[in-house]
């Protein structure tokens, strides 16, 4: 990965998520093969190489009912080899495997020999003296089995939800490394489990004073196996300066296609028509995905005159808006979007901080009054979060950071307040993908 070197996929070096990304598909796709779908999982990874920006090496524990396996897997790891790896990087069988059985132990050696060694240990027995990779039969196997499936009308053996298993693993790695503790929730199921950041900051904030940076962003994903993000301006006051804000955004969702997107925040109190014509190109050029409201920076109120022309221009280009609650009370007030909501049912609005513990009684309030109120849980109680979730239902609900040294605050604050699964992954990730990306193709 050093730089210089000739690689046949060069972006790995800027992945968030490498070995097991990249290589555990595989892997645990031949695992679930040989063994079936386990039942825990235990990963611990780390990143060896300087030059990524993933992890390059861990040991996953893969637990059943009657036996356990492990897979230790390393791109960093030294070690003896069958042929030199030559000047560029290229698809050398290096895997091993040991299966261990009642009457004898299974070893496949890095050179592709298989044999079978006696219970007593005495003998080696060689099935196979060499096994090698051989891609375009294998290409040419699996395309003649997706044409042979689509004339007879029957299913692939890689099916949508059987990939979605492998999948599961896969990401339950990095669930289960940043959290330090087994996953084992419903492998069975085939569930993702995301993480989606619904409030972030990127640029200086004229109001607060504060520098939301870049590598906060992608030590956040890195750190907590954030997997996308919604950025938004900090706070400014004319159009040229969030405007370049705008444009830093675009260029970061551009580099990292599919981690990260954005959310426009012109100041609602500018002309019309340049509030319009900056809102537009943010939403049909750039690709945002949604529109801020921030009552207490600009200083709005979200049912008044500018306020209104917000969700106008929502209504019409079809995004949800966040509005700012909490701190800044008169305008931050999450009953004053009550108002707003019933106007614009058909306009999806999150209530942003949930009013910031001093005004929760309100969020509950306008959520069961309106549908189409959602709400971030920024700098929100746990125990308010497991009351809404049995009173309004956890699917309105959507993890966020605001400060990206927040993350991990939040993210222990979901998963300890008594949620169930089920309502976590609503918060994590569903509600995201229902408010905000329901649109664009998963």
């Amino acid at each position: 990965m050093a730089p210089g070197a000739r690689l046949p996929q060069p972006f790995f070096r800027d992945m968030p998520k490498l070995l097991f990304y990249e290589m555990g598909v595989h892997w645990f796709d031949t695992w679930r093969y040989l063994f079936g779908m386990p039942k825990r999982l235990y990963a611990e990874i780390t990143r060896v190489s300087p030059y990524i920006v993933g992890e390059d090496s861990g040991i996953v524990v893969l637990g059943y009912d009657d036996f356990y396996g492990f897979l230790d897997m390393s791109w960093a790891t030294r070690q003896k080899l069958d042929q030199p790896l030559g000047d560029q990087v290229g698809p050398v069988h290096l895997e091993q495997l040991v299966i261990d059985g009642q009457n004898g132990t299974l070893k496949l050696y890095t050179d592709g020999k298989i044999t079978i060694l006696s219970r007593d240990g005495q003998m080696e027995r060689t099935i196979e003296p060499k096994t090698c990779l051989d891609h375009e039969e294998s290409h040419y196997r699996l395309q003649s089995h997706f044409v042979a499936c689509l004339e007879a009308g029957e299913e692939f053996q890689t099916s949508g939800h059987d990939n979605l298993q492998t999948l599961r693993l896969a990401f339950g790695v990095y669930e289960s490394a940043v959290q330090h503790r087994t996953a084992q929730s419903n492998f069975e199921q085939g569930a993702i489990p995301l993480i989606i950041d619904v409030h972030a900051h990127l640029g200086w904030d004229y109001v607060f004073d504060e520098h939301f940076t870049r590598e906060d962003q992608l030590n956040k994903h890195k750190i907590f196996q954030v997997d996308r993000t919604i950025l938004q301006p900090a706070s400014c006051h004319d159009l040229e300066s969030v405007v370049d804000q705008h444009n830093t955004i675009a260029a970061l969702t551009q580099e990292f296609p599919g981690v990260f997107y954005g959310m426009a925040n012109p100041n609602p109190h500018l002309k019309a028509a340049l509030y319009e014509q900056e809102i537009r190109r943010c939403i049909e050029e750039l690709g945002f995905v949604g529109i801020k409201i921030h009552t207490f920076a600009h200083a709005v109120h979200p049912s008044g005159h500018d306020g209104r022309k917000v969700f106008d221009l929502a209504r019409k280009l079809q995004v949800p808006v966040m509005v700012h609650t909490g701190s800044g009370i008169p305008f931050a007030n999450p009953s004053n979007l009550i108002p707003a909501a019933e106007q614009y049912p058909d306009v999806k609005i999150i209530i942003a901080h949930c009013g910031m513990m001093i005004m929760a009684g309100e969020t509950g309030m306008a959520m069961k009054r309106c549908p189409n109120l959602y709400a971030d849980i920024t700098w929100t109680g746990g125990f308010l979060l497991r009351h809404w979730a049995e009173e309004l239902g956890a699917h309105r609900f959507m993890f966020g950071t605001d400060h990206a040294d927040n993350a991990g605050t939040e993210l222990a604050k979901l998963r300890t307040c008594g949620l169930s699964d089920a309502d976590q992954e609503w918060m994590l990730y569903k509600t995201a993908l229902d408010v905000y990306f329901r649109n664009i193709v998963e």
